[in-house]
């Protein structure tokens, strides 16, 4: 397993080594585009209460579909 871990992680490194500055910079404007999006959800959901994953409420816990929160 660890073997694995490791190698994925140097794919990975070889990947983003390979990018050009203008792709490097395409990435990280689509990967903060993102994370503005699931804040502003997370935040909107939780001043109702709710998860922004699933929608429900905190207060409720499913076993047949359980959530994160």
């Amino acid at each position: 397993m660890k073997n694995d871990i490791e190698r994925v992680a140097q794919l990975f490194k070889e990947q983003t080594n390979s990018l050009s500055h203008n792709e490097s910079m395409v990435h990280y404007e689509q990967q903060r585009e993102q994370y503005d999006k699931e804040y502003l959800a997370f935040i909107e959901y939780y001043s109702r209460d709710e998860c922004y994953l699933c929608g429900k409420s905190f207060k409720s816990i499913s076993k047949l579909k359980p959530c994160l929160h």
